[in-house]
């Protein structure tokens, strides 16, 4: 047998085994099932993917370490494989080529495209043709791609669909934009530095405090100064200070962090917007009530801190630098009340050990937020400009107002050309 059939037969099985095994361990079964309690119409072959490859179970372990751990006779090179199953990409792809063992095609989430070996018969995809788009889960092994989960398949005609996905999956994981490609990394980076700049020059301060409706004009207005250069002068109106301080959960299954999903709530709270010099602009909500926390005498007295100060360090969309800036404003008081919250005043810890303890993903690798992403995604400008049309004749909006695409750009600055 040819090493490319050996090799396409081996990843197939091991991908098999893995799916058997999520539904036969005891353990992982039960998370299985909690995690699945979490889809009004049950898992989707997406949301399984996710929960084989990528989720971080309750022993912060994921499915791939507990079944190699399990399986120990497992052959060396079985080991090998696993081993880059964890580091799979899922994406949206479009096909550029229709080849007699795989597909060319270009990935939309980090623009880069792919030769991708199929691991069966290329007679499965008859009808597959160039244009069309797959939204699937590639596996790298040995310096080739191999097609390991196909989720759905999209026609040409659905292009605004399939770029739409693209851009769901940078702001869910903006990590995704720049994952195998340094290429996009170091322009990233690059433009953190210019944001930051225009940043500090625009509002004047490395920080801004405000209410939660105001987000969108706010954003838009800094947009429109990062772009053009053009000032607003009514700019002290929109940064409108909350009336109160205190920290409560809108929707219980909504994450806290996630100004995408809230942007629909109609209750006032405090959100801070953060310029990380690293990882761009943050866009924090209750950031005034989790720094007035540290500031009063007695902190207790601001409603929800416990959970203010447990999902500032816990949550994965907090980034260190946020942590550490109000850290560097009230030293000890800040520490000791954060440790008497997460329960750890009977140990002795460093601010640097306890956010190596609730951070460590954004000391392994960099975690630029949605918001600095989309500012160099070609998905999202290429959206923008496919849904033009749709978004003059579907919407009565006013040209000033915030775009309803997302952005956070006024509606003349975005979809309305």
């Amino acid at each position: 047998m040819p090493v490319q059939e050996q090799t396409s037969d081996k990843i197939f099985k091991l991908n098999e085994d893995l799916s058997k095994f999520i539904y036969e361990d005891e353990q992982v079964k039960k998370e299985l099932n909690e995690y699945a309690k979490t889809f009004r119409n049950g898992l989707s072959r997406d949301s399984l993917a996710y929960f084989m490859f990528d989720k971080t179970l309750e022993n912060g372990q994921k499915v791939i370490d507990v079944y190699l751990k399990k399986n120990k006779d497992l052959s060396a090179e079985d080991k090998k494989v696993l081993k880059e199953f964890k580091n799979s990409i899922n994406s949206v792809f479009e096909i550029k080529k229709v080849l007699k063992d795989g597909f060319e095609m270009y990935n939309l989430v980090n623009e880069k495209d792919y030769t991708v070996k199929s691991l069966i018969k290329m007679v499965n995809y008859r009808g597959v043709v160039q244009g069309n788009y797959f939204t699937c889960r590639l596996i790298p092994f040995e310096k080739e791609y191999h097609l390991l989960v196909l989720n759905s398949i999209l026609r040409t005609t659905d292009k605004q669909q399939a770029y739409k996905i693209a851009v769901s999956m940078q702001v869910e994981n903006p990590e995704s934009l720049y994952k195998d490609n340094t290429k996009k990394l170091k322009q990233l980076e690059k433009m953190v530095k210019d944001l930051n700049t225009k940043f500090n020059e625009f509002f004047q301060k490395d920080e801004i405090i405000t209410i939660n409706q105001n987000i969108d004009e706010l954003l838009g207005a800094f947009n429109d100064f990062a772009e053009e250069g053009t000032k607003t002068e009514n700019l002290e109106e929109i940064i409108q200070l909350p009336e109160k301080y205190s920290y409560f959960k809108i929707q219980s299954d909504v994450d806290p962090f996630d100004m995408t999903a809230r942007r629909a709530d109609t209750e006032k709270y405090d959100v801070g917007i953060v310029f990380d010099p690293e990882l761009g602009i943050q866009v924090m909500p209750f950031y005034g009530t989790f720094r007035k926390i540290f500031e009063v005498e007695d902190y207790k007295s601001i409603a929800g801190y416990k959970d203010c100060i447990s999902d500032y360090f816990k949550n994965g969309k907090v980034s260190p630098f946020i942590i550490k800036k109000v850290y560097e404003e009230y030293g000890e008081k800040f520490l000791k009340i954060v440790l008497d919250v997460l329960e750890l005043k009977n140990e002795k810890i460093t601010m640097e050990e306890l956010l190596h303890k609730y951070k460590e993903d954004f000391f392994s690798s960099k975690k630029f937020s949605s918001t600095t992403v989309l500012y160099a995604s070609e998905a999202f400008t290429s959206l923008m400009a496919s849904s033009l049309e749709m978004t003059k004749t579907s919407y009565s909006i006013g040209r000033n107002e915030p775009c309803p695409c997302g952005s956070g750009k006024k509606f003349k600055k975005c979809c309305a050309g």
